[in-house]
């Protein structure tokens, strides 16, 4: 070792004895160039660390999330889960039409009354979304029992219930998508004699209240031949348990050509069995809202398999209806429904 690599001395004091007197003595220990580096890096280190120490500590305190904030968060995105989950599973009209990606579906019906022959209904609903449009552009091909296949016209005829209904084809542009907001719009045509051209909007809202999910949503239709609907759509929901779901129900419609206003309010518990099977039993009441009058009181319960396929389900529907039309008599009924649901993110 050369004087020039010797910088500095690191001494530490020793007490020893000698000759009985106690003495201090300095030892001295040569330190190298490479030492120092090693030591004032180490030293760096070691400030740095205890200086951000306070920093870090103050910083976690202020992020740490609370207990109560981390488990009301928890029960959100559970109830929005399983409920996204249960209606899946169910078809429900307003999972898809709210969704981004393709996917297509054909319900086949069959309804059995009371001393009457068996009818039957269908309806098509298909949306394809455009390649390098990240799904907002959108091909849309439906028939007019799409939104509430009940309400449309059943036929004794198998394949008049296939031909009878109106299709409309269009483009669909999503305007915005995300929890709270979902909004899009329309523009195609309905295929009829004569043919009509449409424009279409939705606008839904989600709120979040603690242990509860309120969504409201509407839905405008304008036609070149000066008809109109408009539907508004609330609904409450509420998961019991992981299985069990609670939900009412508002939908207001308003027609114009032909005149028609309507409501329904419906109270229903949707059970999940399994994988494969879940259950719905529902109360239903329906009236004209311009005279607040009550027209019909529904009773039934919807049992909904999944089949070998995927994409394939069965519905068995008894059903209780208590209508004006008959007086508020006692009209029982069953509906039987095969659909076919198709689906690509």
């Amino acid at each position: 070792m050369t004087l020039s690599r010797i910088i500095f001395r690191t001494c530490r004091w020793k007490t020893t004895e000698y000759e009985g007197t106690l003495l201090r003595i300095a030892e001295c220990q040569l330190v190298t160039h490479a030492a120092q580096r090693r030591y004032w890096r180490i030293l760096f280190a070691m400030v740095m660390l205890t200086a951000a120490t306070p920093v870090l500590a103050k910083h976690e305190a202020e992020h740490k999330p609370d207990m109560l904030e981390r488990s009301r968060s928890s029960v959100t995105r559970s109830l929005n889960y399983i409920t996204e989950k249960i209606d899946a599973f169910f078809g429900d009209n307003r999972t898809y039409e709210d969704s981004v990606g393709s996917w297509a579906r054909l319900n086949l019906q069959t309804r059995v009354q009371q001393k009457a022959s068996p009818e039957y209904n269908s309806s098509v609903q298909v949306r394809i979304a455009l390649p390098r449009t990240q799904g907002r552009f959108n091909v849309i091909v439906e028939s007019d029992t799409s939104q509430n296949l009940e309400d449309g016209v059943f036929s004794n005829d198998p394949l008049t219930a296939v031909t009878d209904p109106t299709y409309s084809g269009g483009l669909r542009y999503i305007i915005r998508h995300d929890d709270k907001w979902y909004a899009h719009a329309d523009a195609g045509i309905q295929f009829g004699a004569p043919i009509d051209l449409f424009v279409r909007g939705r606008l839904r809202r989600n709120y979040q209240l603690k242990e509860w999910r309120f969504q409201v949503a509407e839905t405008v239709t304008f036609y070149q031949s000066a008809r109109a609907h408009a539907v508004t759509q609330a609904d409450l929901e509420h998961l019991l348990n992981k299985n069990l779901l609670f939900r009412n129900r508002l939908t207001l419609g308003l027609r114009k050509l032909p005149e028609k206003s309507d409501w329904s309010f419906d109270t229903s518990f949707i059970q999940r069995l399994d994988s494969k099977q879940a259950i719905q039993y529902q109360y239903m009441v329906l009236g004209n809202y311009d005279t607040l009058y009550v027209t019909d009181f529904i009773f039934n319960l919807r049992y909904r398999r999944n089949l070998q396929r995927k994409w394939m389900f069965i519905e068995i529907t008894p059903q209780v209806l208590y209508s004006e039309i008959n007086n508020f008599a006692y009209t029982p009924s069953i509906y039987f429904k095969l659909e076919m649901l198709f689906r690509k993110d």
